[in-house]
């Protein structure tokens, strides 16, 4: 899942977990987390070919293809291919022939630029950790070279890092949107769709009882909308942690998110005394300023929130924060360089709670 980690530089205070790398859930009740999936280029492989007398060149003399996987975990990735000028067609074989890859199909031809054709690379990793390497060879010629190389390890690079912490007991939800929409500009396609088809598979390494995902396995269908819920909750005290993988068709590589669960116990008081319990925006400090300068506010559970700047017709000036955010005390650092001298607005809304301060800039 997808943190909703703020675009300028903030402070969550009154926790002692940096929020840099990872976002902190506190729950005293049972609550619920939405985010959305965004799909991103950089999980796709694209080769293009040319012919020698094609105006434009996308290919390369060598195109690497690493992943990484877990011992015994079987990926299914996608690399697409397409010709400038064509028709083109390509022969491809391992060399070295390994046993833990499989590509499919060998032999095919591409016509043009609109004519993309997914080949499947299927990652069958050994159980033994290392590093694993081929080379794709088109024996045509036509097509760049593929230097694969599969890592497997029990440490994969994560695409995010999540701590959540709850009482004993206490349930947290959190819910991924995800959507099946095409890949948007590809090769000289507007927006190529492979099919109208796709899918998602979640799952944890190792599995944990505390960790609840549904659906984990499921067909998606082109501009349709898939809500996948994960439920933690555990009586047992202590800290625990899993990887959540996350493997979808038509994608290069696989996503790794790293949960960890804090369970605890103890006079509740102690917790909540130091998270909010409403909505408050303080005055921005300094006040007057004249160039840089703070603002403060708290939410007290879960909500999109939005703090902007207006000038005293109503227009907006400027926005510092527009995203999902969690319970907790925040503190937003900007600069007025832009702005004249005078008198100003500022003003936080989360979810239907709307505060507004006065701010004034002198120069």
């Amino acid at each position: 899942m997808q943190t909703p980690l703020t675009k300028i530089r903030t402070r969550i205070m009154n926790f002692p977990i940096l929020f840099f790398m990872m976002v902190a859930i506190i729950a005293i009740s049972t609550e619920t987390v939405y985010s959305q999936k965004n799909e991103s280029h950089k999980e796709l492989g694209a080769i293009g070919a040319f012919l020698p007398d094609a105006d434009t060149i996308t290919t390369q003399a060598v195109f690497d293809y690493d992943v990484e996987l877990f011992p015994g975990y079987v990926f299914d990735g996608w690399l697409f291919y397409w010709t400038l000028g064509g028709p083109l067609t390509a022969d491809f074989q391992e060399n070295p022939d390994v046993p833990w890859l499989t590509i499919n199909p060998t032999t095919f031809t591409s016509d043009s630029c609109e004519d993309i054709v997914p080949v499947s690379y299927v990652f069958s990793a050994p159980m033994t950790p290392g590093i694993y390497t081929t080379t794709i060879e088109d024996q045509n010629g036509n097509w760049a070279n593929t230097n694969v190389m599969l890592t497997v390890t029990n440490s994969p690079t994560l695409n995010d890092s999540i701590f959540i912490q709850i009482f004993s007991g206490d349930t947290v939800t959190l819910v991924d949107t995800t959507k099946w929409t095409g890949f948007g500009n590809f090769s000289c396609v507007s927006n190529y769709i492979p099919d109208s088809t796709s899918g998602f598979l979640y799952t944890t390494i190792p599995p944990v009882p505390w960790l609840t995902i549904q659906p984990s396995d499921f067909p998606i269908f082109l501009n349709d909308t898939v809500f996948v819920q994960k439920v933690f909750t555990s009586n047992t005290i202590g800290t625990e942690s899993t990887h959540e993988i996350q493997t979808k068709v038509w994608r290069t590589r696989p996503r790794y998110i790293y949960f960890t669960l804090d369970v605890v116990t103890g006079i509740e008081e102690q917790f909540s005394k130091n998270l909010p319990h409403s909505v408050r925006l303080f005055q921005n400090y300094p006040n007057p300023l004249n160039r840089f300068a703070s603002i403060s506010y708290s939410i007290s559970t879960p909500r999109f929130v939005s703090l902007k700047i207006y000038d005293l017709l109503g227009r907006e000036i400027k926005t510092l924060v527009s995203e999902f955010q969690f319970k907790g005390s925040y503190s937003i650092d900007f600069d007025v360089d832009d702005l004249s001298s005078g008198l100003y607005l500022y003003q936080l809304q989360a979810g239907s709670v709307v505060k507004t301060k006065k701010m004034l800039v002198l120069k």
